[in-house]
């Protein structure tokens, strides 16, 4: 029979158990509840460890695209008046029928969320704020997909609707699952 030394790293917790179960072929149930008392994870929790972690990278960068997105187009909203922005491109002639405090508005609210997506959970400071950005960012872009709608902009959708999505699967899955 070959010899196996397990190392503990909780005091107090007694290792025979779990070599009583490896000696005696007491099954996966004996072995469960040995590694269950040691600390020491059975493959399904490892398993379940590592989607986590897979889809916690896939938020985080879900999280630094919006932000990238969202940070450079607040401030360009932020930074020019309203014909300049109107000049940039056709997507941005809406500019025109908003006065330019609401631009300026609407260009801060997009920094701030582009910020909140990121610095709370990086810095571990109520963590709680980057769901809640994200969640005013598919806000911001129901009201970005109206307006292009309501002028019959129907080519300019597209980038509201894709980054809204992204913001509320973002959102939710912040919210609940994979929470800080």
């Amino acid at each position: 029979m070959k010899r196996q030394f397990i190392v503990c790293a909780r005091p107090g917790v007694s290792i025979p158990a779990i070599v009583r179960a490896k000696q005696k072929n007491l099954g996966p149930s004996a072995l469960s509840e040995s590694q269950r008392l040691l600390g020491i994870p059975d493959r399904h929790q490892l398993a379940r460890n590592k989607q986590r972690k897979t889809m916690n990278t896939v938020l985080w960068i879900g999280q630094a695209v919006l932000s990238v997105a969202f940070l450079a187009a607040g401030s360009m909203k932020m930074a020019r008046n309203r014909q300049q922005l109107m000049s940039t491109s056709a997507s941005m002639a809406w500019a025109g029928d908003l006065p330019g405090g609401a631009i300026k508005a609407i260009g801060t609210l997009e920094v701030l969320g582009a910020i909140g997506l990121i610095l709370p959970m990086a810095l571990g400071i109520e963590p709680w704020l980057a769901p809640m950005s994200a969640t005013g960012l598919a806000l911001l872009m129901c009201g970005a997909g109206w307006v292009h709608l309501r002028r019959g902009e129907k080519s300019a959708v597209g980038a509201p609707l894709v980054l809204g999505t992204l913001a509320l699967f973002i959102a939710v899955l912040r919210f609940g699952p994979y929470a800080a």
